[in-house]
């Protein structure tokens, strides 16, 4: 089996060690597993904010860029997504929704 292929195919892979952090395929970047992901995007956003702090204009200009660059979105669309896939298999039930936290 193609792991990439299956993975960008399904967007989420689960580990039967923890189906709360599955591996996660975010277009354009790669593939993350669900908490690696949500810290580099809280990270992201952190400097964004941080940089915002000073008055240089370069700052608003480098703000504006990334958020066109569309990495922080695909990110977070990409954790609301693998949410969502949890969430769906956990409401289907069987063996594959064990261990899956209703939101």
């Amino acid at each position: 089996m193609d792991y990439h292929k299956e993975l960008t195919k399904r967007k989420i892979m689960l580990e039967a060690t923890d189906p709360m952090n599955p591996d996660v395929s975010v277009e354009g970047l790669g593939t993350y597993d669900l908490k690696t992901l949500k810290t580099s995007t809280r990270r992201n956003i952190e400097d964004l904010l941080d940089s915002l702090l000073t008055d240089d204009p370069r700052t608003w200009r480098n703000a504006k860029y990334d958020m066109e660059s569309g990495v922080i979105t695909a990110k977070i669309a990409a954790i609301v997504a693998a949410h969502d896939d949890l969430q769906r298999m956990r409401s289907r039930g069987g063996p594959r929704s064990h261990g899956i936290d209703k939101e």
